[in-house]
Order: C-alpha cells, then sequence, then structure tokens
C-alpha cells in the first residue's frame, strides 16, 4: 500500500498506478503458485488507499463538433486537413488506426471501414503495423 502512495506522491495518475498493480498483483499470483513467495503484497484494492483522481473523457456535443469542423473547413493551415478530421470525428478511429489505413481496408459500396491493424512507431525501428488495442 505504502508503493501505490509513493506512486501517487511522485505523480503517477490513479489509473497508471492501477494498470502497474494489476500487473504486479498477477505476477506475485505466478510466484505463489510456484512457492517463491507466501504472500501476495498487491491484493489490495486500490480504492481503499488512494482517491480515484480519473477524469472522465467528455465527448465534443454537436454544436462543438460543428464549430471544429467549420474552423478546419475556412482555415488556412487547417483546411488541407478537413477531410481527415472529419473521418476521425464521424468514425472514432484513433489516429494510428486511421494512419493504418489502406485501400482494402475501405468497402465504400457498404460503407464499411475494416480495422484490423494500426499504424505505429518507435524511435528505435521507426514504423510499423500492429493489431489495434481493442476488437
Amino acid at each position: 500500500k505504502e508503493w501505490a502512495i509513493r506512486m501517487s506522491e511522485n505523480g503517477y495518475a490513479y489509473q497508471t498506478i492501477n494498470n502497474y498493480k494489476r500487473s504486479l498483483k498477477a505476477s506475485f499470483y505466478i510466484a505463489i503458485q510456484d512457492d517463491c513467495v507466501r504472500k501476495n503484497p498487491f491484493d489490495f484494492q486500490l480504492k481503499a488507499v488512494l482517491d480515484d483522481d480519473t477524469v472522465p473523457k467528455t465527448v465534443l456535443t454537436e454544436e462543438q463538433e460543428e464549430k471544429l469542423l467549420a474552423f478546419a473547413k475556412a482555415d488556412k493551415t487547417y483546411s488541407k486537413n478537413y477531410d481527415e478530421i472529419l473521418i476521425l470525428l464521424k468514425t472514432g478511429l484513433r489516429i494510428s488506426e486511421f494512419g493504418g489505413l489502406t485501400l482494402p481496408d475501405l468497402d465504400f459500396e457498404n460503407r464499411l471501414v475494416n480495422i484490423d491493424h494500426q499504424l505505429l512507431r518507435y524511435t528505435e525501428i521507426g514504423y510499423y503495423i500492429e493489431k489495434p488495442k481493442t476488437k
């Protein structure tokens, strides 16, 4: 529990701490099964130790969306990206999923987009294709 408090004091967000805790709890569970340790120090409710400071994501209102599109269409710099902004707003695609789209992914006849990969980039290896986060 002290670990979670220290993580919070060091500026980590509740959800980040929760993700680490989940992985560590699973790892210690395996260690218990292998008789390496007797107790899992991460077998506690994080809510009992820290306040959940997670800010819920908010969606743009219809009015905000219209203003954004009007701005993008009229602006000299952003007008060249109007179509991309419109697609992202109307489909809910992640940027990486949008960047990974290829012509075979688009079914214009049935108005469908097949998302089975995304374009990612790591400094060390450059760009590469990977399965999306969610199905």
